[in-house]
């Protein structure tokens, strides 16, 4: 619409009778800020937005009140406070299903006291208290004074599991039904339990029957089938020719198939002895080793184990059988010594 086409006395009239410009664009179908041009234009006076008081300064240039100098530990107050409050309010919207009890701004969002200096809520973050959760922590405790028990009980329950009953964090998160990816390996970190070392998982590995991989060697090795139709997979080339042996005398044996436990005074700790041979018939646990594989203290650990259970144990060294427990006097002083040396590695 052209503006010849504007009613002037119409719209002059509709503004002073207080039709709004969006109102008077529709009935001509153009915007309201069209219709405001068009009314400057043509001399119309337009409705101010409120009558103004000439006593009103809108305090322009004045300062109502006098600014006041903080210092930095009020400025970090400050910032602390509002960091807190905007942590709450992320921490509601995110975890509203939860029955977690309200928690003040300003406060705690863990044990619920103001200004916290608690170093438990300081180490220990409010994300990883939610997620114990699902392993059992009661959420009505988050933001009292009573997760700090609550959060014990949880610790204690997880240790029993992992330490005492030898649950890995696979069983763990089988157990509680939760995704591997809420179940991280520093959840122990979090509850403060300290982690199994890698000899330490492979030994409790071999006690829950879940080690059936065959580690990579260096040495000749593979399987090998015994006289009696059995396949079994043996690690060095004295393994094969002692494997042979027995073979061709027709002896029934074992490969790899005793776990032992054995206390490592070396280590001074309890470790798992796996005996390569075993010969049923008379109870003969054979050990295969060379001079470079023998360890002499940790054999003798494990020789002493066995007698205790009620085997007889044998060791061929360098394919020849030998007393472990003399083995001083019956090896050169050389080679006694080179054997030592070859332990510290």
């Amino acid at each position: 619409m052209r503006i010849k086409e504007y009613n002037r006395d119409y719209i002059e009239s509709s503004i002073k009778n207080g039709k709004s410009y969006l109102e008077l664009g529709r009935e001509y179908g153009v915007s309201d800020t069209m219709i405001k041009k068009y009314a400057r234009r043509n001399g119309i006076s337009l409705p101010k937005r409120r009558e103004i008081n000439p006593n009103e300064t809108f305090n322009k240039g004045i300062k109502l009140k006098e600014e006041k100098i903080l210092t930095e530990e009020e400025k970090e107050l400050i910032r602390e406070r509002r960091r807190a409050r905007k942590h709450n309010l992320i921490l509601k919207k995110k975890y509203s299903n939860l029955n977690i009890p309200k928690i003040d701004s300003g406060c705690c969002p863990i044990c619920g006291s103001y200004h916290c200096t608690n170093g438990f809520c300081k180490s220990h973050n409010f994300q990883g208290i939610v997620g114990l959760v699902r392993l059992g922590l009661d959420s009505t405790k988050i933001g009292t004074s009573e997760i700090f028990n609550e959060y014990n009980r949880i610790r204690d329950i997880l240790y029993d599991l992992y330490w005492i009953q030898g649950l890995s964090l696979i069983d763990l998160k089988n157990k509680f039904n939760i995704g591997i990816e809420h179940f991280p390996i520093n959840i122990l970190d979090f509850l403060e339990i300290e982690r199994r070392t890698l000899s330490e998982s492979q030994v409790n590995a071999i006690k829950q029957g879940k080690v059936n991989n065959i580690p990579q060697t260096s040495f000749k090795c593979g399987k090998h089938t015994t006289w009696d139709n059995k396949e079994v997979y043996l690690r060095s080339s004295y393994e094969f020719d002692y494997a042979e042996k027995l073979d061709s005398l027709k002896i029934i044996y074992e490969v790899e198939s005793i776990r032992l436990s054995y206390f490592n005074r070396s280590k001074n700790r309890e470790a798992i002895a796996i005996p390569d041979f075993y010969i049923p018939s008379t109870k003969t646990i054979v050990e295969i080793k060379s001079d470079y594989t023998l360890n002499i203290d940790e054999m003798i650990d494990k020789f002493n184990a066995y007698i205790s259970f009620g085997y007889n144990p044998i060791l061929i060294l360098e394919k020849e059988e030998i007393d472990l427990f003399n083995i001083e006097n019956l090896v050169t002083p050389e080679r006694y010594k080179r054997i030592k040396e070859f332990n510290i590695r």
